[in-house]
């Protein structure tokens, strides 16, 4: 060994990693090593750097923690880039691709114009080949403020170049063409563009945020390179076709497919079913390992592992090819795909290269880092010697530490957990300082807080250093990325749509038919009106300035349910109306009346948190995200009220909803009181019960079960213990609603996934409901508990924040005799993951095992459901969870509750058959870790399935994105109706007149009953003026999108919002034509009319008219609306009807707008001045 194995500190690593020359370091753990070392490379170096990691997901975590400076305190290097595959598996269609290659064709854009300082790959990327410089030379388009464009060109070049056209751009590889405006999401940029055209000049390029589509920050160009690895220059079209024609006839593809293929080449469209044609589309096509050429430099994990994976990816690359041929699939030769240079032979070409091995011979290693780890300041944490001051133990090894001379660095990886450790270790009389990142290398022997993580901590006594994370001392934490929080109300409110076919209500005509937008011509200028029918064929033309007086018809829970038109004039309507508001002020009283005993009755109001809350606070094992920040304090502030709290908690699946309760529970028994936490199933109960038991672990806290998982004789002693206050929380299925279950001082009852729960549940828990504070977790919250808290009644919580890494689930829909369930199987085996195979039906179950054994005869496939007796479910469940069995058939038990991060895939049988919030439950047991989850709706064949299966499957499909469980009760309200939204008696009344009708009145009868003042009634006043006003087609040509916004523009209620809208509008589609700037015009006028109190607004033939309707006058004063009429020179008139009337001169109808508007402010100064 070198004298370089002495200890000298970060001066003699720095030189030693500035080297030129080929090194080995000796590590006993690598992975810790290569996140330290790549840190140092970069603040000691300008030139480019690669590391090359085991396998992909090592690559890409690698990565992660560079970019957000989590692994090591050295420099953060935002501009780290991570080179995935481009083809992961090139003889399978089932995966990710587009995912992956999108990440590929952005590092290898940086690389050939902006190489970053680092690149990760991993051994198996390194020896396949990659698109060649000049593909992105001559594909990539480049767009320029001032620049003269034709904007159909323009978009040909971005479907040349691999970009997908789509109606909002919100993924990379896409772009959309809304009148003068271009949106372009190229892959290397973190966020999509906006090119806005006047005329043929480009005017402005902006980027946006795909979330809201609203512009951030001016560019000076864009840059659109590749988006698709199967592109290439339309030239070339011929010698590509001759080359795949060749390949195919190789591989002896059928006539019919190659036909297919072929014209997919002709028109651009080749895809992943083609992904064996690959090396025939591109004649050069080049190893990976090209691209690093002799000025860069290599840092290597053990390359003796690099070289067994990648001759394990070779051989089974060989082995897929073989069996592709076979099958007749478009297959290249792997080595059309592999570097002809195995990784141990490049390696021996480099001449600048740092190997981190864990063995090596005395002459090859130059360095040896001996790694010891820090295993025990966990287990001095949790033995508790000192129970009144537990941190003291772990702050004295810290100390003696420093005395040796080591300087210590600790990571946690938010500010809140960093301020908590500070302030633990500084209460011991030891000093703390948070470290400066410039000064990493010259820091003296101390301890030093960092924001950022490590896999583990350890100590290097070569270097004088100890790190130490987190999760060394409260165990392993799940990070979180940021999300923008979106306020719960608008959730709910913003999320419906009309579409043409939909039932409709219209305040004052009931229940008709929405059929089209249509624009017509009225008082001789073109106007947009929404095409309505009624009962008898009978149609009604409604502005579009007038679209809020429309709502969605939803029913009380038939899916087949199709509501009777009402008869234009008719008095059917009329009566619906006056029926559903006494049934409106019959139930506002009853939920009133429930939900004041609950603010009238004397609850226990717990204390604040303290210093033992925040030694819990603590040793979670996750970093909060702010919405989950925002559910625990909201949670909390209920808690020390003296009413009884009713909160609901609705987080998609995985979002940490169990945390927040968690945070709760331990405040309620610090406080001396019990609690009980309810689940629907015993799986989930006995999960929930190892982890609130584990996570309350060392603060001398009882946690029993009530399931049928627990024998009778255990169920007694943990009811005696409960009665006798032995006993601090309780978890249990329904068992828990029995009569023989008491407490002794119950003060939380904990409810998971309350839509599970039927209505005698529900009863039974009234009596507890009382008095106990409730708080409701549910990733789809029953529609009940929705309009609660829309109403203001019953509080609700939001977590929409995903975990970080945690991706959205691919939902595809197939046959039963589809390829893609051996293929989706496979696949996911392939990566080391284990399958869900669900159906709703245990008759059955047995063949489906069967077949499936025929398939995969060597795997171990199991059988779980309800009805098997409960030790063998537990144990069936249990095994699955360790990774022993590889695919479950199972029924709808594992809706809730088991969590398996390895369980990636599923397929659902007779999808159709399956309610919607079922299905999203089931597909949310799968995606709960970093990898890439698929979820195959199997149905017998789609031509068959009813329209409100379609719908559902399709709504699933549609919500693929994180955090969309809100949006799915809405949906799944919408798609069964209200059902048991406000009780059955009701079923009838929201028929009648819909349930957005019936909601409007409810709340308006609360508003009344609470004595606060009624919401003003729908903005409904008519403006009609002699101007074209709509939105063109040419401008915004999609009818569904323009329905929209005349929804949004008719929802706004002050100026403010329209003015808001208006911006948004121009920001997204462009400068507004005179139309669209005589529409917003027309509805500032609404807005003040309405703000007045006018019910109307006539501007024609050079006469003026301002209704006052009797349902909007009441702010007026007759008094002065006579004295306003009657003032000398006055020129209005009041009609017989409450309208004032006048005529206009020829100046005066020549700005329509600016007189309507001077004419209602002079009406209003006057009526509301004093007399």
């Amino acid at each position: 060994m070198t004298p370089e194995g002495q200890r000298q500190g970060f001066p003699a690593l720095e030189g030693f990693l500035d080297r030129r020359d080929r090194r080995t370091v000796v590590a006993h753990v690598p992975e810790l090593i290569l996140p330290l070392f790549a840190g140092v490379l970069v603040r000691t170096s300008e030139r480019l750097t690669w590391v090359v990691t085991g396998t992909m997901e090592e690559a890409k975590e690698l990565t992660a923690s560079l970019t957000t400076g989590r692994a090591t305190p050295t420099p953060m290097i935002p501009d780290a880039c991570w080179l995935p595959p481009l083809a992961w598996n090139p003889y399978q269609e089932f995966g990710d691709h587009d995912v992956r290659v999108i990440r590929h064709l952005a590092t290898l854009y940086r690389l050939y114009n902006d190489p970053p300082r680092i690149v990760v790959t991993d051994a198996a990327t390194l020896a396949t080949r990659t698109l060649p410089r000049r593909l992105f030379e001559d594909l990539t388009v480049t767009i320029s403020i001032g620049d003269v464009v034709d904007r159909d060109d323009f978009a040909k070049s971005l479907i040349q170049a691999g970009y997908r056209r789509a109606e909002l751009v919100i993924e990379p590889g896409q772009f959309a063409v809304r009148g003068g405006i271009v949106d372009v999401f190229p892959p290397h940029q973190a966020r999509p563009g906006r090119v806005d055209l006047f005329g043929d000049e480009v005017e402005r390029i902006t980027g946006f945020n795909p979330s809201t589509q609203r512009s951030r920050g001016r560019l000076d160009r864009l840059h659109c390179p590749p988006a698709s690895a199967f592109v290439f220059p339309r030239a070339q079209v011929e010698e590509v076709e001759e080359r795949v024609r060749d390949l195919a006839e190789q591989c002896e593809v059928p006539s019919l497919r190659l036909a297919a293929h072929i014209e997919d080449v002709r028109t651009g469209n080749l895809g992943w079913s083609a992904l064996g044609f690959l090396p025939a589309v591109h004649e050069e096509f080049g190893p990976v390992s090209d691209l690093v050429d002799s000025t860069v430099r290599v840092l290597l994990d053990d390359p003796v592992r690099l070289q067994k994976i990648e001759n394990e990816n070779r051989e089974r690359w060989t082995t897929d090819y073989e069996s592709a041929v076979a099958a007749h699939h478009p297959a290249s030769p792997p080595e059309r795909f592999l570097s002809n240079t195995t990784l141990e032979e490049w390696l021996g070409t480099r001449n600048d290269s740092i190997t981190v091995a864990s063995t090596a011979t005395e002459e090859e290693a130059n360095w040896l880092i001996d790694i010891e780890g820090i295993t025990d300041l966990r287990l001095l944490l949790q033995s508790r010697s000192d129970a009144e001051h537990p941190f003291r133990p772990v702050a004295n090894r810290l100390r003696s530490w420093v005395d040796e001379g080591f300087t210590v660095h600790v990571l946690a990886n938010s500010a809140a957990q960093l301020r908590r450790i500070e302030k633990l270790i500084s209460s011991y009389e030891q000093s703390v300082s948070r470290g400066q990142t410039s000064q990493f290398a010259e820091h003296e022997a101390g301890i030093y807080l960092w924001k950022g993580s490590i896999p583990r901590g350890f100590r290097c006594p070569a270097l004088g250093i100890a790190f130490v994370d987190e999760s060394d001392l409260f165990g392993a934490r799940t990070h979180h990325r940021s999300a923008q929080h979106t306020p719960p109300e608008d959730l709910i409110r913003s999320f419906r749509e009309l579409n043409p076919g939909d039932f409709i209500v219209h305040r004052d005509h009931g229940i008709g038919r929405f059929v089209a937008l249509e624009r017509l011509q009225a008082g001789g200028v073109d106007t947009d009106f929404l095409r309505l029918e009624y009962a008898d064929k009978a149609t009604l033309f409604l502005p579009v300035t007038r679209i809020g007086l429309l709502q969605r018809y939803v029913c009380s829970g038939r899916d087949d349910y199709v509501p009777p038109l009402h008869k234009l004039g008719g008095t059917r309507w009329k009566t619906s109306r006056k029926k559903a508001r006494e049934a409106a002020e019959k139930l506002a009283s009853e939920l009133l009346a429930l939900y004041a005993k609950r603010t009238t009755a004397k609850g226990f109001a717990f204390t604040p948190p303290d210093q033992l809350y925040a030694q819990f606070e603590a040793n979670f094992p996750f970093r909060e995200t702010p919405d989950q920040e925002r559910a625990i304090a909201e949670v909390l502030d209920d808690m020390q009220k003296s009413q009884p709290m009713d909160r609901v908690v609705c987080g998609d699946v995985g979002y940490g909803k169990t945390e927040v309760a968690l945070r709760a529970a331990f405040k309620a028994i610090e406080d001396n009181k019990q609690v009980v936490v309810l689940v629907p199933t015993t799986i989930l109960a006995e999960q929930h019960y190892l982890t609130m038991k584990e996570r309350l672990h060392g603060f001398g806290i009882r946690v029993e079960q009530l399931s049928r998982f627990v024998s009778a004789a255990q169920q007694r002693t943990v009811l005696a213990d409960a009665r006798a206050g032995r006993v601090d929380l309780v978890v249990g299925t329904h068992r828990l609603l029995q009569d023989d279950v008491q407490f002794a001082d119950l003060g939380l009852l904990v409810i998971d996934e309350e839509h599970r729960f039927g209505v005698r549940h529900k009863e039974k828990l009234k009596k507890w409901r009382a008095s106990v504070d409730v708080l409701s977790l549910s990733a789809t919250p029953i529609p009940r508990t929705l309009n609660m808290a829309m109403l203001g009644i019953r509080d609700l919580s939001t977590i929409t924040t995903a975990p970080v890494g945690r991706q959205a689930i691919t939902t595809h829909v197939a046959s039963f005799r589809s390829p893609a369930i051996a293929e989706g199987i496979q696949a996911e085996l392939d990566r080391g993951g284990q399958v869900y195979y669900v159906t709703n039906r245990i008759q059955g179950i047995g063949k489906i095992q069967d077949d499936l054994h025929a398939l995969f005869e060597d795997l171990v496939i199991e059988v779980a459901h309800g009805q098997m007796p409960a030790r063998k479910l537990e144990n069936v469940m249990r095994r699955f969870i360790h990774g022993e069995i590889d695919i479950l058939v199972t029924t709808t038990i594992v809706e809730s509750g088991i969590d398996v991060p390895n369980a990636n895939t599923m397929f659902i049988h007779h999808a159709e058959r399956f309610g919607l919030a079922q299905l999203y439950q089931l597909r949310g047991r799968i995606g709960r870790s970093h990898r890439k989850a698929f979820c195959t709706f199997l149905v017998p064949d789609q031509d068959y399935l009813t329209d409100e299966s379609r719908r559902r499957i399709g709504v699933l499909q549609r919500m693929s994105s994180l955090g969309s469980g809100l949006r799915l009760a809405l949906e799944d309200m919408e798609i069964r109706g209200a059902g048991n939204l406000l009780g059955r008696e009701q079923h009838g009344t929201i028929d009648a007149i819909g349930y957005d009708a019936f909601m409007d009145l409810l709340s308006e009868t609360i508003a009344e009953i609470r004595g606060i003042d009624t919401p003003r009634q729908r903005f409904d006043t008519e403006v009609q003026i002699d101007v074209a006003a709509f939105i063109p087609d040419d401008y915004l040509p999609d009818s569904h999108e323009r329905l929209s916004l005349y929804r949004r523009i008719g929802a706004v209620t002050e100026n403010d919002q329209l003015y808001a809208l208006a911006e948004e509008i121009t920001d997204r589609y462009g400068r507004l034509p005179d139309e669209a700037q005589n529409l917003i015009r027309l509805h500032k006028i609404r807005v003040l009319a309405a703000q007045c109190g006018l019910s109307r607004v006539i501007m024609r033939k050079r006469r003026m008219r301002l209704g006052l309707a009797a349902s909007n006058n009441s702010r007026l004063d007759p008094a002065r609306i006579t004295a306003f009429v009657t003032r000398e020179g006055s020129t209005w008139k009041l009609t017989p009807d409450m309208a004032l009337e006048r005529s206009i001169t020829e100046p005066q109808s020549a700005h329509p707008f600016e007189t309507a508007e001077q004419f209602i402010r002079d009406f209003n100064n006057f009526v509301q001045s004093p007399a």
